[in-house]
């Protein structure tokens, strides 16, 4: 039984990590830069034309689409591991007393201990699940702090072209990235200043999509928004659970 229940959440844990993939992949297809201690396949991942607004328009089909791949397998994920979120929180309870002698009965201390075992075992698997899930939903941020960066390069590139094309972009990948599509495409300043104000209304739709999209499409568990705050919480939760139970230990003279 241990065993099935075990497959059941990895696989769970594995589903969400593949979200996560997907959304890092999304968000180097973004932006040209590159942290240096990123992982290697971020150095392999090309940018797609961001001074091209169908591009812009694309990538937020393809980050919905990415999202959305396995939806129903996702469905039964959230299904399952809020059945074993409540069970298995009940046993929890339900033995935890018993060995205080809160509850009368009559469990086989070894009984107990297997029960603690598989309890540990499920709900900590469970768990990373909850903090890979809250990863996933971070790249709404993540994905519009990028959007809000490109959005003031193609604002700094509308209001002031000249400025914008003999200023260093040394130290700004996106503005680099931008300067060298402009010079391959050889077009005037009114058709540059034309195609970007294009780009400019993608992003802002863009922006609009990830705000509406943080509050119906994040992934959650019994109900719940996987964040990091709510992580903070139950971290926090379990820590007063363990000083109480061996306070009370302690005090009782059990061991």
């Amino acid at each position: 039984m241990h065993l099935f229940n075990l497959i059941f959440v990895v696989i769970g844990v594995v589903d969400f990590k593949r979200k996560l993939f997907y959304q890092r992949i999304m968000g180097y297809l973004l932006t040209p830069e590159r942290a240096i201690n990123g992982p290697i396949y971020s150095y392999m991942v090309p940018t797609i034309d961001i001074f091209d607004a169908q591009n812009l328009r694309k990538w937020m089909i393809m980050r919905k689409a990415s999202l959305d791949l396995g939806k129903k397998f996702t469905y039964r994920i959230f299904m399952y591991s809020s059945i074993f979120i409540a069970i298995y929180g009940l046993m929890a309870g339900v033995f935890t007393l018993t060995l205080f002698g809160f509850l009368k009965y009559e469990i086989p201390l070894q009984a107990i201990i297997l029960a603690y075992f598989d309890i540990v075992v499920i709900l900590g698997i469970l768990l990373q699940m909850m903090k890979t899930g809250a990863a996933v939903n971070q790249h709404f941020s993540i994905h519009k702090g990028i959007l809000l960066r490109l959005k003031g390069q193609f604002l700094q590139l509308i209001t002031n072209y000249e400025h914008f094309k003999n200023m260093k972009a040394i130290n700004c990948e996106i503005k680099r990235a931008l300067l060298d599509r402009i010079q391959e495409m050889g077009l005037s300043e009114e058709e540059i200043k034309e195609k970007a104000d294009e780009s400019l209304a993608v992003i802002d739709y863009n922006i609009e999509q990830l705000d509406f999209d943080v509050e119906n499409d994040s992934l959650k568990l019994i109900g719940i928004t996987c964040t990091n705050e709510v992580l903070n919480s139950i971290y926090t939760s379990l820590v007063s659970f363990a000083l109480f139970t061996v306070q009370y230990v302690f005090s009782q003279g059990l061991i």
